[in-house]
């Protein structure tokens, strides 16, 4: 029997750019200049879910589905709430309510990084108990389509 081909989320690095690609491809956010988001303690499920359009005619009473408009979804981080240029870029982000490039690079072994545009709707501070890590909780909404980018 083989081992498992699973890999875990240690090493994720995840980065915000406070600009825009120019165009959306690989080249457009390669040529992004990136800020690390240090101590990223949690990176919740984000992608695509598409709505379900139906339809049911009423000759043969059978439901037909469609793919109708797909939502890239929701990134919900928890990251150690400290001062730096990632604490200022976040701010600046959720304040002015712009759009931001981000970054999602995974582990070496996976070769591969996804790159999206989206917007942070929620930057709360989470003090927790006096044994817990003072934390932001950040949600940045995905507006576009996640690329992913094979590592060379």
């Amino acid at each position: 029997m083989s081992g498992s081909l699973s890999l875990t989320s240690a090493g994720t690095k995840v980065y915000i750019s406070a600009t825009l690609p120019t165009t959306y491809d690989a080249a457009g956010f390669t040529a992004l200049t990136w800020v690390p988001l240090g101590e990223v303690s949690s990176l919740g499920a984000f992608g695509g879910k598409a709505n379900v359009v139906k339809f049911t005619p009423i000759d043969t009473n059978i439901v037909a589905k469609r793919v109708g408009s797909v939502d890239m979804g929701t990134v919900q981080m928890q990251i150690a709430r400290h001062a730096g240029a990632d604490a200022t870029a976040i701010t600046a982000a959720f304040n002015d309510h712009q759009p931001r490039s981000f970054k999602v690079v995974y582990p070496a072994a996976l070769g591969q990084t996804d790159v999206f545009t989206g917007v942070i709707t929620s930057l709360q501070t989470n003090v927790g108990t006096s044994d817990a890590i003072l934390q932001w909780n950040v949600d940045v909404e995905i507006d576009n389509t996640i690329l992913t980018i094979s590592a060379p």
